[in-house]
């Protein structure tokens, strides 16, 4: 999973943790405006099919469902969403376990849209 700062300003990834979907505990790290890091289940596998181009900053816990669910990224004590989306399963076929995965297709889009099978490409 690729984490991409959109925003004009400085992230402190500290302050962040997943609400639902996956487990992970954000190490204390800025994410800089544009900056990406990469969230993984197996940071060797990753690391040998993608290379290092883009830093992994760890491994989650759980699994990421082939059926579709929500996931919503949170900072702060009052859980101020950063992103909330629902992906599904039916949108592409070669995604859902056949080895594709879902990419966004603009990040600058409104939230809602991200919940549409337009929002994503396998």
């Amino acid at each position: 999973m690729e984490i991409n700062n959109v925003g004009l300003e400085a992230l402190d990834l500290s302050k962040v943790r997943f609400a639902t979907g996956i487990d992970f505990r954000f190490p204390k790290r800025t994410l800089a405006s544009e900056e990406s890091v990469i969230l993984t289940e197996d940071r060797d596998q990753y690391e040998t099919f993608h290379g290092q181009s883009t830093p992994v900053i760890g491994q989650y816990a759980g699994k990421l469902s082939n059926d579709g669910e929500t996931l919503r990224l949170e900072v702060g004590p009052h859980g101020f969403a950063i992103q909330e989306f629902r992906y599904e399963a039916t949108w592409y076929p070669r995604a859902d376990g056949g080895g594709d995965r879902l990419q966004v297709v603009d990040e600058g889009t409104a939230r809602d849209a991200w919940n549409t099978a337009a929002q994503w490409s396998a």
